[in-house]
């Protein structure tokens, strides 16, 4: 699951949800848009994306967007993943330390799985994290 770039013009933008995120089209390909990067396009645009693959659906998640025609780049902030992956690494030690001290064997086994599950979204959000910079990185030089 790496990262994918498409180039060409937006057609059929389509606002989606009260968040502000919304779909469209490049290449007869279905993009979807986050709402910071719904902003910074619109119909007609010539625009360069990178983004991840979803699979299920056939869509480009879209992470970043170099908008070609107006000259402008935006890239989808990777704060909240990185504070997610924070809360998950705490959630890993806390709970596995908890659980070295725990006699009752079935709230240490569950207190292990909450700290494998923290270690797994830290994992997931790394993950997430690194390919938003990738992403914002690629697009500057379409």
């Amino acid at each position: 699951m790496g990262l994918v770039f498409q180039r060409g013009q937006i057609e059929n933008l389509a606002t989606e949800d009260q968040k502000g995120s919304a779909t469209c089209s490049i290449d007869n390909k279905k993009v979807s848009l986050h709402p910071a990067l719904n902003k910074v396009v619109s119909q007609g645009d010539e625009v360069f994306i990178a983004g991840r693959l979803d699979k299920k659906s056939d869509t480009l998640k879209a992470y970043a967007v170099n908008n070609i025609t107006q000259r402008r780049i935006a890239s989808v902030d990777s704060a909240l993943y990185i504070l997610l992956m924070g809360l998950g690494f705490y959630a890993a030690i806390f709970f596995s330390v908890v659980g070295m001290k725990e006699e009752n064997e079935l709230l240490q086994s569950l207190e292990y799985f909450v700290a494998i599950a923290g270690l797994v979204t830290a994992a997931v959000t790394i993950r997430t994290a690194v390919l938003i910079n990738k992403a914002s990185n690629g697009v500057n030089y379409p």
